[in-house]
Parts: structure tokens; sequence; C-alpha cells
């Protein structure tokens, strides 16, 4: 059911996206149908930076994650055998400011996924916000630990003074 097969002017996806889960799928998908009409990897990361906010990505599953991240590593093989110079390395940034706003960490193949031609350094950073992530999880039960430590203190502390 619904509006299936109806395009939608890129300017409206903003406003359909802020409706409902089934508006926001069909904003995800006239995006994605959006970004396959270009003709070729340049225009296509060209394109993706304009209809990259309009996708909400920390409702996306696995399977859509890889697709996205799949497809800008087939813009980026395609960029590597068309573009030269300063025009390669500005389409290699626009990759990689797409991949930084993707929930990389909900690849389940991170290594795979971010495998060349996406750079390097972004599994690298996919690897320091993993280690950031677990060191403020480690500092908050670090902090949990010691007012458990102190409530088991002071219980102590009761238990002798009624004993």
């Amino acid at each position: 059911g619904g509006l299936q097969g109806i395009h939608f002017p890129v300017e409206m996806l903003r406003e359909l996206r802020s409706h409902s889960e089934e508006c926001r799928a069909l904003a995800r998908q006239s995006a994605m149908t959006e970004l396959g009409r270009c003709s070729d990897g340049a225009a296509a990361l060209m394109a993706a930076e304009k209809v990259w906010p309009i996708v909400t990505f920390d409702e996306l599953d696995a399977r859509i994650l890889e697709d996205l991240v799949a497809l800008i590593r087939q813009w980026l093989t395609e960029v590597k055998s068309i573009q030269q110079g300063d025009e390669r390395i500005e389409l290699k940034a626009r990759a990689l400011r797409l991949l930084q706003q993707l929930p990389l960490h909900q690849l389940p193949d991170p290594v795979n996924s971010l495998r060349p031609p996406v750079p390097s350094h972004a599994l690298a950073a996919l690897a320091l916000q993993t280690c950031e992530e677990g060191a403020a999880r480690l500092a908050a039960l670090e902090v949990e630990n010691a007012g458990l430590r102190r409530e088991v203190a002071q219980l102590r502390g009761e238990n002798r003074g009624s004993g």
C-alpha cells in the first residue's frame, strides 16, 4: 500500500520524514532513488551531500547501512578511475563526511564493509570512537561502583553499631 512508485522532489523529502516511520522509510527510499539517478561516482557524492541530511540514520537496519557503505565504496571506485588530483581528494573528503554521519558502529563486519577504496582512516576513526565509548562506559561504571562501595561501607557501619 501507500505511495510506492511516487517520486518526491528532494526539497519535499525533509518535510516528509517528520511524519511517521512509513514516511521516513519513503523519504529514505526516495533519497536512494535520487542518488541512483546520478551518472557517476563524482555526481553521486555531490548529490549525496544534499540528500544525506534527509535520511534518519539512527533508525537504519544493518542491511540498509551495509548497502549505503557499499554504495559509497562503489562511488569511490568510480572516482578513483576517473578523477585526478585535487578534485579526487575533495571527492574522497566528501565520502568521508558522508561516512561520518552513519552509525558505523552498527555494521556487522566493519572491517569488511570499510575495506578499500574507503580510506583506512575511516576504520581508524570507528576504532577510536568505539574506544572512546568504551572508556565512557567504564568511567560511568567506576562512578557507580564507588557509590555502591560507599553504600556497602555505610551498611556495614550501621550493622556494627546495632550489633
